[in-house]
């Protein structure tokens, strides 16, 4: 069985309760699995949760913290892609309504190098509306591609994840007392 990560965080004792120190951080050095062989690169699918992802790869679900931690995500609720529902139901929120984010222009972009983004209000001011060479990324569109970057991470190899959790372990104390 993986190793429950909390299960591992020393005891506090906070008004006369005793429970985990979940301030702790704990991180992974990802210098020690660079190479190919040790990471993989996965494409979390829509509706993918990092428990279902630890199940499936790893075998337990309890390694779940090792796909969050193996990527440097804190908050899941927020560094994690959202599902397709989801996506629209924060846009909606954002926006107003679907048709106002497909209507918005969020920025410009150059179609020569797509890496270089302008401001609405540079575009505006810079170019007075009449550049070919940039073209306008609606906020639909740009809250979907920043959903999208979120969904390329990278697994450690199976083989290595027992000898994290063992890690984890000694680092954190082992704190069966619970």
């Amino acid at each position: 069985m993986a190793v429950q990560y909390f299960k591992n965080f020393p005891l506090v004792n906070y008004n006369d309760v005793s429970m985990r120190n979940i301030m702790l951080k704990a991180s992974i050095d990802i210098n020690l699995f660079l190479s190919n062989t040790k990471l993989y690169t996965y494409q979390i699918k829509d509706g993918e949760k990092p428990t279902i992802i630890a199940d499936q790869y790893y075998g337990d679900v309890d390694y779940a913290w090792l796909v969050l931690l193996s990527n440097t995500i804190i908050d899941p609720y927020f560094e994690w892609p959202l599902t397709n529902q989801e996506l629209d139901a924060h846009i909606i929120k954002k926006y107003g309504s679907l048709v106002t984010a497909q209507s918005t222009v969020y920025e410009y972009k150059n179609t020569v190098n797509e890496e270089e983004r302008i401001t609405v209000d540079t575009y505006t001011y810079a170019y007075n509306n009449n550049n070919p060479v940039f073209l306008p990324v609606y906020a639909y569109d740009k809250e979907f591609e920043l959903n999208e970057q979120k969904r390329n991470i990278q697994l450690i190899d199976r083989s290595y994840a027992r000898q994290i959790a063992n890690g984890l372990e000694t680092l954190l104390g082992n704190n069966d007392n619970v």
